[in-house]
């Protein structure tokens, strides 16, 4: 199993607001319901200034299967749908494939119906360096590092794997960034919409 790890901006005519709104309530639901490659999705809308609009996950047994219109949707329509959206929402894009998580801290994620905002504090921290990331920080209830396999990159019509800009996508529940002391000004503050549950990395093929 793979998981893609977007890192969006918003389209130059949405608004902050706007784009969250379109992305929850239109543009995700619409996903979840056509992508049928999909093991698991989340919507992560940082709230943070200064880097991505949203971190949205996905679970695959193969992050080429997103990015595979034969394989992702059940018609072409279906492929239409979903991209025209996407132009509407989103004005560029960086995407990590994680090929394997360690769970630091565990804990079961929160329960919520598909779509609503999980209850809880959520940050994501990216380091270039897995070995510069601290320990897990204290008062968190649920850690899991993501790690980095490689980037996908559009060149030439091609989708290419090349080097990651991070080596460690890190992701923590329960705790806000005064919690988490000095690293936690460093992380992303991002409200967490799940709309396909994540399965655990032992999940069988299908």
């Amino acid at each position: 199993m793979e998981k893609t790890i977007f890192l969006f901006q918003r389209h130059k005519d949405r608004s902050r607001e706007d784009f969250a709104a379109h992305y929850i309530e239109r543009h995700a639901p619409l996903g979840a319901r056509l992508t049928r490659s999909l093991l698991g999705y989340t919507v992560n809308l940082v709230e943070t200034e200064g880097g991505p609009d949203a971190i949205t996950e996905h679970w695959l047994h193969d992050a080429m299967d997103l990015l595979t219109p034969d394989i992702a949707y059940a018609s072409p329509e279906d492929f239409a749908a979903v991209v025209a959206d996407d132009r509407t929402l989103f004005d560029d894009f960086v995407l990590h494939v994680a090929v394997a998580e360690t769970i630091l801290v565990a804990a079961e994620p929160c329960d919520t119906s598909p779509g609503a905002l999980t209850p809880e504090p959520k940050l994501i921290w990216l380091y270039p360096d897995a070995k510069t990331a601290p320990p897990p920080p204290p008062g968190a209830r649920r850690v899991v590092d993501n790690h980095i396999g490689y980037k996908l990159v559009f060149e030439d019509g091609l989708r290419k794997r090349v080097a990651p800009d991070y080596a460690l996508i890190r992701m923590a529940w329960g705790l806000d960034q005064a919690v988490a002391g000095p690293e936690g000004s460093k992380g992303f503050v991002v409200r967490e919409h799940c709309f396909i549950k994540a399965p655990g990395w032992d999940a069988p093929r299908g």
